[in-house]
């Protein structure tokens, strides 16, 4: 007998699509003003609006992704919470009590920060111990207290949730099992723990220090420099240097797409030669832009 709960998504995944989609094209708009502005404050302040408009949207699209696929899982022998690459196993010899948030004779703290679809994080309560969160509610909070943490969550039937649990409680475990908590750090651990995937990413990320500097040391020696090119490779129009910070901070998103990519689909699959690949492109893009670089460079000598 298995019963399987989902959280509450409607909501949260309304929410966080449309703040992703908002905050993503602004973004974009702004990285794209940054790329027609002069040099000076107007480029750099741009530059750093458009980041942290972009930023927040990886953050929203895995926290969505994490509710679509939550969810809460009941037999005899076990409940098995999955939320994005969180997994955690309890068997339920092993689950000291379930209440409702709101039985608590004290607020519960939330932890921070959180929004319809993504109540997720750690808090310390003094009553309780540690309290971790993987809910997209806050309304109708449901506590499972284990020796170790307990666990916060929001069935979209929380009664009907307590009901099963009792009624397999009292029908007994088929088997002994033991619990497993898989966390999302474990996956970048293991593939870390490869001398392949170290280099891989080392490499990289030295390219991407060689380019940073390459760029930084031209826009300190050339206010503007050749932005446009001919078909014989002789430059047209000049620019301000500073819009070839644009190469490493492109450079730097797509590292971060590439990498938290490569270990999405390690937890995935288990195989390491698809993560191997995406972070080889750690390598290749920054190496593209520096020979980039290189081609401009030398157009620009007189």
């Amino acid at each position: 007998m298995q019963t399987q709960f989902d959280p509450p998504r409607r909501r949260g995944i309304i929410f966080q699509l449309v703040l992703s989609v908002v905050l993503a094209a602004a973004g974009g708009l702004a990285f794209l003003q940054a790329s027609q502005a002069g040099s000076g404050p107007e480029f750099l302040i741009t530059m750093v609006i458009s980041l942290a408009l972009l930023l927040p949207s990886p953050v929203l699209l895995y926290r969505t992704y994490s509710l679509v696929r939550g969810f809460y899982r009941l037999d005899r022998d076990q409940l098995q919470i999955k939320w994005g690459l969180r997994d955690e196993v309890i068997p339920l010899p092993d689950i000291e009590w379930i209440c409702m948030a709101s039985d608590l004779p004290y607020p519960l703290p939330l932890p921070l920060p959180n929004w319809p679809g993504s109540l997720r994080g750690k808090r310390h309560v003094p009553e309780l111990g540690e309290v971790e969160f993987m809910a997209s509610e806050r309304q109708e909070l449901l506590l499972i207290a284990t020796p170790q943490v307990v666990f916060a969550i929001s069935p979209a039937d929380p009664q009907g949730f307590i009901r099963s649990f009792r009624k397999l409680s009292e029908l007994g475990s088929l088997a002994s099992h033991s619990g497993y908590s898989l966390q999302p750090s474990a996956a970048l651990m293991e593939i870390w723990s490869s001398t392949v995937g170290r280099r891989i990413l080392a490499a990289g990320l030295a390219l991407e220090l060689v380019l940073l500097i390459w760029v930084g040391l031209t826009i300190a020696a050339n206010p503007s420099f050749a932005m446009g090119f001919t078909a014989a490779g002789r430059p047209t129009e000049s620019g301000p240097s500073e819009r070839l910070l644009l190469l490493p901070i492109l450079n730097g998103v797509f590292d971060v797409v590439n990498i938290i990519s490569g270990l999405y689909f390690y937890r995935r699959t288990g195989q390491a030669l698809t993560t191997y690949i995406l972070w080889g492109m750690t390598i290749l893009t920054p190496a593209l832009m520096l020979a980039a670089m290189f081609f401009m460079t030398r157009a620009a000598l007189p």
